[in-house]
């Protein structure tokens, strides 16, 4: 198990910014220099990273709208908190304690360790959620807020950390001191917000909260005044609301991914089926030719009382300059990942989900084993990086399934390829490039040179893991360019010669 620091720069200084559960149990607090960070904790067990700010924010806002699950309204409270409005629920799941209970249970299977505590005002509850040992879900009653909140530090009234100081300079660490001395002479000397958060956290001024408001979805419903079993009709409806939902999208700048379509039928359970895209949509034509399949095969049962076509997983669309002809940076047509997309999505619905494939760059350097097969479940606007994976060497256009055995034949020993005898076939050879040498892979310890995964296996070519291999890339009197090898085997066996591949 390691500590995890997050960190950040101030004032030319790397801070923590945050930290768990084990480096806080260490001496780590936030403010800290990440140095003395470091001197708390076992360096081999230590994992420091830079705290991104805009994603911190963007999950906590996310967090915040999962918990609208549990209570109707919930605001963020940056860095690290959440408001939740529970007023009224606690009849829904028979106490506020069970209700806490049920949101502690739920942020803990997600992995969250969190501390959830119950107050009648918005500062009380902050403070009992963040400096109590064992804070409550059960609030205190209005009337007991002094009492509960003067032995806190005045921390606990969320002001700034200047203002700390000059109450800890003249010996005022307790919320409990504040408490005890004239209004108006701490008005005087520390100005209007320390009265106003101590209002606030006893429920003498009005405080508010900014809820999230989360998005509609993307959805269209159209409700029958009768059943009907006609498709002609049911077509008619969907393809609608399909268009209603492209019109959405549109408002929103956003496509989507998933496109569900749910058929109310009068005697039966609902029928719900979905459409996957490989990339953002909000093409009413397309969203259209994947769904008409799956309507076509549809159970209507005694007839549809309803058809409801509802978005899932949304992106965001970023605009596009439309040109008749692209080009790309190499002065040749670029494909565009829009049309690309649509093909991929029209044969994922005429052939079956996984059966759309395409090559994914493999860490090897042997060329069965560099490539493999992947389904195809996305296409992205930026080409993946293949990295180290592709070897910049020249590959033939054509790889054989299994390398073709064949005998080649010298003017003299070990000098340049004169011919080669493919089965029936024996074409001279009038030009050779090579070798080029292909150590095999050692390190994975196979008897055999296996192919590329899913099946597409070299089963008729008994290779041994020790034998390296020879490239050449020979040209025939036809025109045509071979690539055959030969097995670098011990001295005293003779050589296998087999052709693995074709440039097309």
């Amino acid at each position: 198990m390691h500590a995890v620091i997050l960190s950040r720069i101030d004032h030319q200084r790397e801070v923590v910014g945050s930290c768990c559960a084990m480096a806080a149990r260490a001496g780590v607090f936030p403010g800290m220099t990440v140095a003395h960070a470091r001197a708390l904790l076992p360096p081999a067990r230590t994992h420091v990273e830079s705290l991104d700010d805009a994603l911190a924010e963007r999950s906590l806002r996310r967090f915040a709208a999962w918990m609208i699950r549990f209570v109707p309204t919930v605001a963020v409270d940056p860095p690290d908190g959440l408001w939740l409005d529970a007023t009224g629920c606690e009849r829904l799941y028979g106490g506020i304690d069970r209700l806490a209970a049920r949101i502690l249970g739920a942020v803990g299977r997600l992995g969250i360790t969190a501390r959830l505590a119950g107050a009648p005002t918005w500062g009380a509850a902050w403070a009992l959620a963040r400096y109590t040992d064992d804070p409550s879900p059960l609030p205190p009653e209005l009337s007991e807020l002094r009492s509960v909140l003067s032995p806190m530090p005045v921390a606990a009234l969320r002001i700034d950390e200047a203002m700390r100081d000059k109450l800890h300079r003249i010996g005022i660490e307790r919320i409990g001191h504040l408490l005890a001395l004239p209004r108006s002479a701490l008005a005087d000397r520390y100005g209007e917000m320390l009265l106003l958060r101590l209002d606030q956290a006893l429920g003498q001024a009005v405080e508010s909260i900014m809820p999230i408001r989360p998005r509609t979805p993307v959805m269209a419903e159209r409700m029958l005044d009768g059943p009907t079993d006609r498709v002609e009709a049911i077509e008619m409806i969907t393809r609608e609301l399909v268009g209603q939902i492209a019109a959405q999208l549109t408002e929103r700048e956003c496509g989507c991914r998933r496109l569900e379509v749910t058929l109310f039928r009068s005697d039966l359970d609902p029928l719900t089926f979905a459409v996957q895209t490989a990339r953002p949509t909000r093409d009413a034509r397309h969203l259209w030719t994947l769904v008409r399949p799956n309507l076509e095969s549809a159970h209507l049962g005694f007839g549809v009382e309803g058809v409801r076509v509802r978005a899932h997983a949304l992106a965001r669309l970023l605009h596009r300059q439309e040109a008749a002809w692209e080009v790309g940076s190499d002065g040749g047509a670029s494909a565009d990942s829009g049309e690309l997309g649509k093909l991929v999505d029209t044969l994922t619905a005429r052939l079956g989900t996984g059966r759309v494939l395409r090559l994914r760059p493999v860490e090897s350097h042997l060329p069965e084993r560099a490539f493999d097969l992947e389904t195809v479940t996305g296409i992205e606007d930026r080409p993946r990086s293949s990295g180290p994976a592709l070897i910049d060497a020249d590959r033939p256009s054509l790889l054989f399934r299994r390398p073709i055995p064949i005998n080649a034949m010298f003017l003299v020993p070990d000098g340049p390829i004169t011919r080669v005898n493919i089965g029936a076939d024996t074409p001279r050879i009038v030009a050779c490039i090579g070798p080029e040498r292909i150590e095999p892979e050692w390190w994975r310890g196979y008897g055999g040179y296996g192919g590329c995964g899913g099946g597409g296996g070299y089963g008729g070519y008994e290779g041994h893991g020790t034998a390296a291999r020879d490239y050449f890339k020979a040209q025939t009197e036809t025109g045509r360019w071979l690539w055959i090898f030969r097995e670098v085997r011990h001295e005293g066996t003779s050589a296998r010669w087999f052709l693995h591949g074709e440039w097309a």
